[in-house]
């Protein structure tokens, strides 16, 4: 059992993709077409606009126009990238910003690389995002009928190529997708939902069980793992208490004691905020 330990109440509500720099954690929430930005204590720094867009109040609106923005990854250059579901047409586009000079977003076109993933995945909801070695990996949560979990390994150079040349993910950038056993939790098959680079080597993710099977609708949460992904399968996970529906998660170090874990969860409602939790890094 990995203990959770509640660091601050958040001001977004649906918490999702999270990443740690040096001294802030950046994050996005899949209802909002920001990035938020806090102190490592939880602390609101600013909110950076991504998109446009004026998303509606009531909850059908705004989960119709939403850019579902649900995962983050920090690029070697500094630069954060934030990148839409793909669970609907609405849904492929991300923001590409560095939140530490420039607080300007650049829009993304996904629309290249989600409708090629569509093709090979059913369901299509990318929920994870990180660099590790060459590549950036995608995680596929498989909260659709088909309960199709995989990562999605792309060219990290063929990705910042296009990044900067146009604006854009391509097809031609996916080396290799691979479909993964995660498992269930009380009965509850258990779906990705993020990822972060393991020190050595290696992906940790993030995987709830929901009990849904819709990518679009919510189900009902009984309980969240983190765990190690080597070579396309799950080698170690450890429960997460207490029982969250876990969205985030990012890796930073803690004055020489030690990477911390840093954790966000969703609680599935507007009218409540999110929380941010910290735990000791379970695998080295």
């Amino acid at each position: 059992m990995l203990d959770a330990l509640a660091v601050a109440t958040l001001d977004v509500s649906a918490a999702s993709g999270l990443v740690a720099l040096a001294d802030r954690l950046c994050l996005v929430a899949d209802d909002e077409v920001f990035l938020s930005v806090y102190g490592l204590d939880g602390a609101p720094w600013e909110r950076i606009p991504l998109f446009p867009d004026v998303l509606p109040e009531d909850h059908a609106g705004r989960k119709r126009r939403k850019p579902d923005l649900e995962a983050v990854a920090l690029l070697p250059d500094g630069r954060v990238l934030a990148l839409g579901s793909g669970s609907t047409p609405a849904r492929r586009r991300g923001a590409l910003l560095d939140p530490t000079r420039d607080t300007t977003a650049r829009m993304i076109d996904l629309g290249p690389l989600y409708e090629q993933l569509a093709l090979a995945v059913p369901d299509l909801n990318i929920e994870g995002a990180a660099v590790s070695g060459d590549a950036l990996w995608l995680l596929q949560r498989g909260n659709g009928l088909a309960r199709f979990n995989a990562t999605i390994e792309l060219d990290l150079a063929d990705v910042m190529r296009s990044l900067d040349a146009t604006g854009s993910i391509e097809a031609g950038a996916v080396r290799a997708l691979t479909r993964v056993d995660v498992g269930d939790l009380d009965g509850v098959a258990l779906t990705f939902t993020d990822a972060i680079a393991r020190p050595g080597g290696g992906l940790i993710f993030s995987a709830v069980a929901e009990d849904t099977i819709d990518t679009y609708h919510d189900g009902v949460c009984t309980g969240s793992i983190i765990g190690v992904l080597e070579d396309g399968r799950v080698t170690r996970h450890v429960r997460v208490n207490p029982t969250l529906k876990l969205e985030g998660i990012a890796l930073a170090g803690d004055g020489g004691s030690g990477p911390t874990l840093w954790l966000v969860a969703d609680p599935d409602d507007r009218g409540i905020h999110a929380s941010l939790y910290r735990a000791t890094l379970p695998f080295r």
